[in-house]
């Protein structure tokens, strides 16, 4: 089985598909990390390189031939914004949450090549302005609408959850 992560940022994906994985013992792959691991060969932030149309596009073109390669895979799973649409036999999971919580928790987060800002209002403005830009580039590229949930077999608000609970339901609904 392949299991897709999406969802808002600030939601858990990574976190919960790193954990999920391990529980199921399957193999985590996190499409952002691989993006980001690019936009740094190319001297980017993953802010510039998005902003960058010519230079995204290619890189995305990169990522997708990489999930279509993965089809054909079991016991995966995998974080990326658009994964469930490329992998369409997969198990589709859409995390959600607020975006006051969300912008706490990104703020909160001390991962390298996150963006600082001063404080949670700053860090909500930032997370608001990043889910109208991406929801635009991947209705740019694919004409979806990856916050709408009739592309998901499985949806979770996380907001009140912890990363344990969001798992064990996860499990459960396997």
């Amino acid at each position: 089985m392949i299991i897709t992560i999406s969802g808002e940022p600030g939601s858990g994906k990574s976190t919960v598909g790193r954990k999920l994985a391990r529980e199921l013992e399957y193999s985590f792959i996190s499409i952002g990390q691989k993006i980001r691991r690019i936009a740094q060969e190319m001297n980017k932030d993953i802010l510039e390189l998005m902003k960058d149309k010519q230079s995204f596009k290619k890189v995305q073109e990169h990522i997708e031939q990489y999930l279509d390669s993965l089809s054909e895979k079991d016991n995966l799973v995998i974080d990326g914004r658009d994964a469930f649409y490329h992998l369409r036999d997969a198990l589709k999971v859409f995390l959600s949450v607020d975006d006051r919580v969300a912008a706490i928790r990104i703020f909160n987060d001390k991962r390298e090549g996150k963006p600082p800002f001063a404080n949670v209002e700053e860090s909500l403005k930032a997370l608001q302005e990043r889910k109208k830009r991406e929801q635009a580039l991947y209705k740019n590229m694919h004409n979806i609408d990856i916050f709408n949930m009739k592309h998901y077999d499985i949806v979770i608000d996380t907001t009140h959850m912890s990363i344990e609970e969001v798992v064990a339901q996860l499990q459960h609904s396997l």
